[in-house]
């Protein structure tokens, strides 16, 4: 009920043509909220909200070019922007911007712009902004090496729910980096992200699970995390499932399907 109420204001809103009413039809029909999911619709709302200026939107904009959610792919487009929506302050957009200059997606890499653009969104409370941010402590990329500052960004950032942060502190409990070392939590924060689908702790998790570390061996449920992973675009999750298959007895790879169910959203 409250969902159709909204959407009754929001299509009021919208036949004044207003942006904020705009950005949120598209999240409607990117979520399914009250209305049947649908990417193209979605992103029209979004491109018609970006035009008039909300920085949200062009974030998802941006989002949906780079991705081709909705639209035919287009990562020059998809960068130009992100980079209007950083450009305008929105910390989403700046942290999107920031991952693309590090991993030189779309654009030459530089991990400096990457940093500014991280410390910016960090700055008003992004939880990718504030992951990708400890990253860079965490590593020593374009900064001094600091565990304990990166542990400080992580917890900031799993405390949202990002499962980017959930993931990234996980390793830090696993390795002993700036906390005592953890297996347990560490798990727990795995799961966490998991749950969300992050390719990176269905891989991890099938990595513990295969190891022992952490948790009771258990190649069945390694096997399950990491074809969770592949699926979610793990580029290593592939050859750890031929050899997990590889190590298991066939009647235990017969029985595979027994087992904890692993779904990617």
């Amino acid at each position: 009920k409250d969902i159709k109420n909204g959407l009754k204001w929001t299509q009021k809103a919208l036949e004044q043509g207003e942006s904020l009413a705009q950005y949120h039809m598209g999240i409607c029909y990117q979520q399914g909220w009250g209305v049947k999911q649908d990417y193209k619709t979605a992103f029209d709302y979004y491109l018609k909200a970006a035009e008039q200026g909300a920085s949200q939107a062009m974030t998802n904009v941006g989002v949906f070019y780079a991705s081709g959610m909705g639209v035919q792919q287009d990562l020059k487009k998809g960068i130009e922007w992100t980079e209007k929506a950083a450009s305008e302050g929105d910390a989403q957009g700046q942290a999107n911007l920031g991952t693309y200059y590090l991993n030189g997606y779309g654009v030459s890499q530089d991990v400096s712009k990457a940093k500014t653009l991280f410390e910016k969104a960090s700055e008003q409370g992004n939880a990718d902004g504030q992951a990708y941010l400890a990253y860079l402590y965490l590593t020593g990329s374009g900064v001094n090496a600091n565990p304990d500052k990166a542990v400080e960004l992580l917890q900031k950032s799993a405390s949202q729910g990002n499962a980017v942060g959930q993931s990234f502190l996980a390793s830090c409990y696993i390795n002993g980096t700036g906390v005592k070392k953890d297996e347990k939590k560490a798990i727990e924060l795995y799961e966490a992200a998991a749950e969300k689908g992050y390719a990176d702790a269905l891989y991890n998790l099938g990595a513990c699970y295969s190891s022992g570390v952490g948790v009771k061996q258990n190649l069945k449920k390694a096997l399950k995390y990491f074809e969770a992973a592949e699926k979610a675009g793990h580029p290593q999750a592939h050859q750890a499932v031929e050899t997990v298959k590889a190590a298991m007895p066939s009647s235990l790879l017969k029985s595979i399907m027994e087992d904890v169910d692993v779904q990617v959203r």
